[in-house]
């Protein structure tokens, strides 16, 4: 990687994708790259159109202003090319940024590009840059397509091997190498290599992976004391806030939690995962004020993200609804209703919050108009199963609200049924017929609903220990059918196919039957202990007649 071998570096094969918002320096940087050789040169105007062409079309050089106008700027395009892979692990990803802005890009940025061009620039700095980061590139593209990969294990050697024979890469692949140790949950010889690194020069994300290594190792306080320290040092330094504020969260101290993700948003303030995390913490401890300053934030800035999300609004019309802002809650569903037009599951939920809005506004008939789109909705995408239960419950809410009282018994058996086992869910159900004045109704529905469930579950795995497989499967295929969310029933289902294809060897239509019980609550559920427990068994049975998974 010296100097000779970049000088005769051949760029004119590259192919290179622009992103600036102004024609003129658009035009400059095409001449700029034409003068160093590359012909192969596509420019656009803003950060949509740049994903776009990235997945479209393989780029080996992306060279992005950081400041893009409305929307999201060159530190986001690169963060969500970073996030859906649009980039291939050779390529470069270089920010064009003014001096002013130079410092706080780069200390505040969580997701590094390859390299940094500050303006104004001449045309030979620009080749040189652009060559020594594409030599650095290739040199560490194994490395990231394992990473990319998630082969943790592997990344760990790749790194020692590659640091032994580019001794210049040395750092980065101490970084790499520690956070593949992270992942591995290795918390004693990751916190080895960043110590190293600290010993050397106090990086900042060194010190973030000693605090990282300290909290895996049970030593949560010096972990906290560590992250302080450093934000002391390095205030600008945004991923040590946000695993800051995950050790808060951790401890259920939302008030620290939410006041570290705050002075995270003052350093970057269009940061719509961090608006998020502070109003989920705030709804969390009924902080509504601050839950709705964070929630009509992150959706007026959402408005040129790269995806938009009907959840956030929802949320926000609920706010609004518990603190009486009608007309700002009926302002919200009504986008919501405009934003995702073709999306019945959305209408459904915009539409029953939009019915409760006029309910507690005194405005029955609209009230009524409401419920009716809201039910022809969910019937469209359908019905109660196709809603999460929090939508299925302010359906059912509506219902009783205009006296649709059948309606509204069967979406709350749906949900109930579905979720038999899960506490909290139980206890929101309970909430909300007390809000109805409907409590002792409430109860006797859901001591009905779990009975029920739990009825029918040890009935069938009784069936199975008795040797009775085939009433079993019967019994909780039915079950299943009949509770397409319920984990435990769906997850015993699968279990009990999977004992009679231990006895009696594979069945296709079985196995299809297992991996839809499995995909189905893995979809929703990838951490349920039946789940992992279930998955399990079902690789023992593919390994025992050894078929590929």
């Amino acid at each position: 990687m010296h100097d000779g071998r970049e000088v005769r570096m051949d760029l004119n094969r590259k192919r290179v994708l622009v992103v600036d918002d102004h024609p003129g320096m658009l035009n400059s940087l095409r001449r700029a790259l034409e003068v160093c050789g590359i012909s192969g040169c596509h420019a656009v105007r803003n950060a949509h159109e740049a994903v776009a062409r990235l997945r479209n079309m393989r780029y080996d050089i992306v060279l992005a202003d950081f400041d893009l106008g409305p929307g999201p700027d060159g530190q986001q395009l690169l963060e969500h090319c970073r996030t859906e892979n649009l980039l291939v692990p050779s390529a470069i990803f270089v920010m064009v940024t003014s001096e002013r802005s130079y410092d706080r890009v780069m200390s505040a940025a969580e997701n590094a590009p390859d390299d940094y061009l500050v303006k104004p620039f001449t045309e030979e700095t620009l080749r040189l840059r652009l060559v020594r980061a594409l030599e650095r590139s290739r040199a560490l593209s194994s490395v990231r397509e394992l990473r990319a990969k998630g082969r943790h294990e592997e990344l760990v050697q790749a790194c020692d091997s590659l640091s032994a024979s580019e001794p210049k890469l040395a750092l980065e692949l101490s970084r790499i190498k520690g956070d593949a140790l992270l992942a591995l949950e290795r918390y004693t010889q990751a916190r080895a290599v960043f110590a190293q690194v600290v010993q050397a020069r106090a990086l900042p994300w060194a010190r973030l992976g000693v605090a990282r290594a300290q909290a895996g190792l049970g030593e949560v306080e010096q972990a906290r004391v560590a992250l302080t320290e450093l934000l002391a040092d390095a205030p600008e330094f945004l991923a040590a806030y946000d695993f800051l504020s995950e050790l808060h969260n951790r401890g259920h101290n939302d008030e620290d939690a939410k006041a570290v993700l705050k002075m995270a948003i003052e350093v970057s303030p269009n940061s719509l995962r961090r608006h998020k995390a502070v109003g989920e913490i705030a709804l969390r401890s009924n902080d509504l004020e601050t839950a709705e300053s964070a929630f009509s934030t992150l959706v007026r800035k959402s408005r040129h993200a790269f995806v938009r999300s009907p959840e956030d609004h929802l949320k926000l019309s609920r706010i609004y609804l518990q603190r009486e802002k009608f007309a700002e809650a009926l302002d919200t569903v009504a986008e919501v209703k405009k934003t995702f037009p073709d999306w019945p599951v959305v209408k459904t939920s915009a539409c029953a919050v939009e019915s409760l809005i006029h309910s507690k506004a005194q405005n029955p008939r609209d009230a009524r108009r409401s419920l009716d789109e809201a039910l022809e909705a969910a019937k469209i995408s359908g019905g109660a199963t196709a809603l999460n239960a929090e939508s299925a419950l302010e359906l059912a809410q509506a219902c009783y609200r205009q006296n649709r009282e059948h309606e509204a018994a069967e979406l709350v058996q749906q949900v109930v049924s579905n979720n038999h086992d899960d506490a909290r869910l139980l206890a929101d159900v309970g909430k909300m017929y007390v809000l109805l004045d409907r409590a002792e109704q409430g109860q006797t529905l859901i001591d009905r609903c779990v009975n029920n469930a739990v009825s029918i579950n040890n009935e069938g795995v009784s069936r199975a220990k008795s040797g009775d497989l085939e009433g079993a499967i019967e019994l909780l295929e039915e079950a299943a059918k009949a509770m397409p969310d319920n984990a435990h029933i769906v997850m015993n289902a699968a279990h009990s196919l999977i004992a009679h294809m231990h006895l009696h060897g594979l069945q296709a239509d079985k196995q299809a039957r297992v991996s839809a019980y499995l995909d189905r609550v893995g979809d929703r559920s990838p951490t349920h202990p039946k789940y992992l427990q279930v998955s399990a068994l079902y690789q023992k049975l593919l390994q025992k007649y050894k078929v590929a998974a």
